[in-house]
């Protein structure tokens, strides 16, 4: 299911697949380290196949990549992914909801609060996504996603 998977960056499979087996296996503490920053890293994938930018050009002149927050806020977010599912996803992972991906990576979380219904949603959403993704693109999305799928 993960392989030629065109939600998937080239060389992020093993990690994807590591965050779900751990949860898989109720490791919700590896899961929930693994599983968010590869999220963030394929929504920036799938909206850079659409050619859409991922990045901002600050005033000191510097590239920034959009964070997760702003990822799943961009507003041609809904011509590749379910609404939906961006919402639930920005309602776990950032600061207008639980903020699981920043207190998870940031420390702030004990093995109690790593152990809860929010790293078991974060590995039902991250099947979700990475297992059944086609379901979750727009029609159109999916007719391009096919094209590329045929491509490679």
């Amino acid at each position: 299911m993960l392989i030629n998977n065109p939600f998937i960056p080239d060389g992020h499979h093993e990690i994807i697949a590591k965050g779900l087996n751990q949860g898989l296996n109720c490791q919700w503490i590896y899961s929930t380290h693994l599983l968010p920053p590869q999220l963030e890293a394929s929504l920036r994938h799938i909206l850079e196949s659409h050619s859409l930018p991922v990045q901002n050009i600050t005033t000191g002149l510097k590239q920034k990549d959009f964070l997760l927050k702003e990822l799943l806020l961009y507003p041609e977010i809904s011509q590749c992914i379910n609404e939906d599912f961006c919402f639930e996803t920005s309602r776990l992972l950032t600061e207008d909801g639980l903020n699981l991906r920043n207190d998870a990576l940031h420390g702030k979380l004990n093995s109690l609060s790593l152990n809860s219904y929010r790293s078991v949603y974060l590995w039902y959403l991250s099947i979700k996504f990475f297992c059944f993704g086609p379901l979750l693109l727009n029609p159109k999305s999916l007719a391009q996603a096919s094209k590329e799928s045929e491509q490679t």
